[in-house]
Formats: C-alpha cells, sequence, structure tokens
C-alpha cells in the first residue's frame, strides 16, 4: 500500500500497512508463516503523544479545579439568571469532563434519561451511528446534575440542556462555553 495509492490519505495507508506488518509477525509467531511477509518500515509507527494528534486529558485535580472555577462564576453577579446558566455550565463540563461524553451526545440528551439516570447512577445516549452508550454516572456528577435541575427553567421541550433563550443546547454553544 503506498502513501498516495488509491486515493488513500497518507495517514490511512501509513496505519494499513502498520496492521499488515503486525499481523505477519502474529502469523511468524504461530508457525504459520516462516518469516514475516511484509517487510519492515520505519515509517510504519502508531501516533505516539507528541504527534498532537491525540488528546490530551485533564487530571482529576485539574478538573476539580476547572469546575470550582466555572461555579465561582456564580458569585460574580447573583442573579436566578445567571445561578442557571453557571449551574448549567458546571453540568455540562461535569458530564464532559466526569462522563466522557462527546458533545453531540451532550446535546441530545432528555430530561427522562437523566432522570432515570438518577436511580440507576447510568446515563444512557444515543452516540455516534446511533448506538446508544450506557455511562457509568459518579455521584460527583450526580451532584451537579441535581443542582442544575434545582435552578433548571420548566419548558415544553424534552432537552436536558437548553440554551440561554430556553431551547435545546447546540454543539456550537457548548464549544463557545468552552472557550
Amino acid at each position: 500500500i503506498k502513501d498516495g495509492g488509491a486515493g488513500l490519505h497518507t495517514k490511512t495507508a501509513r496505519r494499513r500497512r502498520l496492521v499488515l506488518r503486525q499481523f505477519g509477525t502474529y502469523m511468524e509467531e504461530r508457525g504459520w508463516v516462516p518469516y514475516n511477509p511484509f517487510p519492515p518500515e520505519h515509517a510504519i509507527r502508531a501516533k505516539t503523544s507528541g504527534d498532537g494528534d491525540l488528546p490530551v486529558y485533564l487530571t482529576e485535580d485539574e478538573s476539580r479545579e476547572f469546575l470550582q472555577a466555572v461555579w465561582r462564576g456564580l458569585l460574580v453577579d447573583d442573579t436566578p439568571r445567571r445561578r442557571w446558566l453557571v449551574a448549567r455550565d458546571r453540568a455540562v463540563f461535569g458530564l464532559l469532563l466526569g462522563a466522557g461524553l462527546r458533545i453531540g451526545e451532550l446535546c441530545g440528551i432528555e430530561t427522562v434519561a437523566v432522570m432515570q439516570a438518577h436511580r440507576s447512577a447510568k446515563l444512557r445516549v444515543l452516540g455516534k451511528g446511533n448506538k446508544v452508550r450506557e455511562i457509568p454516572l459518579k455521584a460527583s456528577t450526580l451532584r451537579v446534575l441535581e443542582a442544575y435541575e434545582a435552578v433548571r427553567s420548566p419548558t415544553a421541550t424534552t432537552a436536558y440542556f437548553l440554551s440561554s433563550r430556553l431551547s435545546p443546547i447546540t454543539a456550537r454553544e457548548v464549544q463557545r462555553r468552552i472557550k
């Protein structure tokens, strides 16, 4: 598989060569072939964190510090609207950090799913490819959700997280809040 062959991106071709090389090593170790039929290449390497393509994770202390900074935002302007937005942001960031949700999954959460999560400590979300994922929730994440529910504006929509206009929150709005 050449890097530019068949319209493949360089990274895709490199990954495929790596997989073939690993499969050849597996066959050789099992004695199915006398030698690995796929030649070694220096370019066949898995990505490392030094390449910048892998996500960088916050430590638990950094996550806690971040959520506390969001909560301190409440002290700046203590109005009901501000309390609601800060509690929502804290719940959003708490789920993103504490449960490992994708932004799209977070935006699709419905109120019923959160109510069920309080009983089972597991949140059901619709993930990539319309697959349902069950995510275990920590007690601290459930507390953050309860704090949001205490100040959440009642609405006719089934969406759990609401924008400042009381419509379902969008992925773009979450991205803006993160920045």
